[in-house]
């Protein structure tokens, strides 16, 4: 990989952005933006012709799809040329595809992963304040839904739900530290949100339960042990599971244990 001439900055989660110290590029076709999603999606490793073909036109390619590409990563290697100023190509044509490369620190998603990973160690460690410290860095890298302003194809709808789900493993992470931390009056309101958008989190639902409870709120709670269940057996028609079930009890009962102690969720 070169390692010549100026860090770029390349942020997908959210709207597509590149950036270097001076200047930023959000524009481009949609087709532009949704090739350079994929390639930054396999950052540093060759995205064949084929499955960019694939990521662009699905089912119905036209017969210029190959020129096209060539057309559209002609572009896009422009735009980053200007913003490297002869510090060497960053999109490079392969024998069977093309590869964006990315050097450490500079694309968004791998410092989330980094932190999360960070983060969660930290929480099995038994450091909350360290692990709260990571995931809060981690989460504030998110601008928005992974590629919002991209036009995505199948294959990338599903990168971007697999990736949806990583945001909300991380998101319940840093409510685990920050229970920890007996942060609990102040993470109802985020947790309120995070079921809003993800109802069927059950995590989710059980450290807001939790929050509540911790808070000398022992109505909300067991309401919201309704509302989860609710939520639960409408969409997907089963019962909550025996974690949600069991807090639940635990709450109508009192239990002193539910007030201290590790968040097993």
């Amino acid at each position: 990989m070169d390692t010549a001439g100026p860090a770029l900055h390349f942020r997908i989660l959210g709207p597509l952005e590149i950036a270097s110290a001076h200047r930023t590029i959000v524009d481009g076709t949609p087709k532009q933006r949704t090739l350079l999603g994929m390639l930054l999606l396999n950052a540093n490793r060759t995205v064949s012709v084929d499955r960019l073909v694939a990521a662009l036109w699905h089912d119905a390619p036209p017969r210029s799809a190959t020129a096209n590409i060539q057309t559209y990563v002609s572009g896009i290697r422009r735009s980053l040329d200007k913003l490297t100023s002869g510090g060497g190509h960053r999109l490079v044509t392969r024998m069977s595809g093309y590869v964006i490369e990315v050097r450490p620190g500079e694309l968004d998603l791998t410092e989330f992963s980094e932190l999360a990973a960070a983060g969660r160690m930290a929480l099995r460690e038994g450091n909350p304040p360290l692990a709260s410290k990571m995931l809060r860095s981690a989460v504030e890298l998110w601008r928005g839904r992974l590629l919002e302003d991209t036009p995505l194809s199948p294959q990338l709808e599903a990168s971007v739900t697999a990736l949806d789900d990583q945001h909300v493993t991380v998101l319940n992470d840093l409510a685990a530290a920050r229970l920890e931390l007996g942060e609990h009056e102040e993470i109802v309101r985020d947790l309120r949100e995070l079921v809003a958008a993800w109802p069927l989190s059950e995590r989710t639902w059980y450290h807001l339960m939790l929050a509540l409870y911790r808070s000398g709120r022992q109505a909300d709670a067991l309401q919201a042990y309704m509302q989860a269940r609710q939520a639960i057996v409408t969409q997907i028609g089963v019962e909550p599971s025996s974690q949600l079930r069991d807090t639940h009890a635990a709450i109508l009962a009192g239990d002193a244990k539910l007030m201290s102690g590790s968040v097993t969720g």
